[in-house]
């Protein structure tokens, strides 16, 4: 039985921790599958001391999602393949012998993995989405100031992962 297409806008509250914004749209294409592109943008710092780095820029996550409950997309339990691509520049003031200098690093991460989750839909529209699951990342980085010893961020994201999260939206 075809379905009318749904939309459903997403804030996830949980980037505000770190001071990024992130937002999802998820368009239902079939009667048990959707579509769904996040996009985040962020300008935070994190650290203490001497050792304080400011991290900014965007992130873009495409997403198909495969509802198994006997409700029509998009809601229910569903597994979701996605990509992921973030572009980000990390800047850190270093002391050493030589002075007081700024280390600036230019990061590239594209990666993918598959979410598990469950959204539910009410019939005022308000939507919840749960959502975790294992993820793989590659990354590409390089020195734009300083030195690769002064400035290194992409040891801690290439590898296996773990993406999880929370969204709140209105689907209409």
């Amino acid at each position: 039985m075809a379905q009318a297409q749904k939309t459903v806008i997403k804030l996830n509250p949980l980037s505000l921790i770190f001071a990024t914004g992130n937002v999802a749209v998820e368009r239902t294409i079939l009667d048990r599958a959707s579509l769904q592109l996040g996009v985040g943008i962020g300008a935070f710092r994190l650290g203490s001391g001497d050792t304080k780095a400011t991290y900014t820029g965007f992130s873009t996550v495409p997403e198909i999602r495969v509802y198994l409950t006997s409700k029509p997309a998009p809601a229910g339990f569903f597994l979701g393949p996605f990509g992921v691509y973030r572009s980000f520049t990390a800047k850190q003031n270093v002391d050493n012998v030589d002075g007081n200098y700024e280390a600036k690093q230019n990061v590239r991460l594209l990666g993918g993995g598959l979410n598990i989750g469950y959204q539910i839909v009410t019939l005022s529209g308000f939507s919840i989405d749960f959502f975790a699951g294992p993820c793989y990342n590659t990354v590409r980085t390089k020195v734009v100031e300083g030195n690769e010893e002064d400035i290194s961020v992409a040891p801690g994201l290439s590898g296996f992962g773990l993406r999880t999260g929370i969204a709140v939206g209105w689907a209409f």
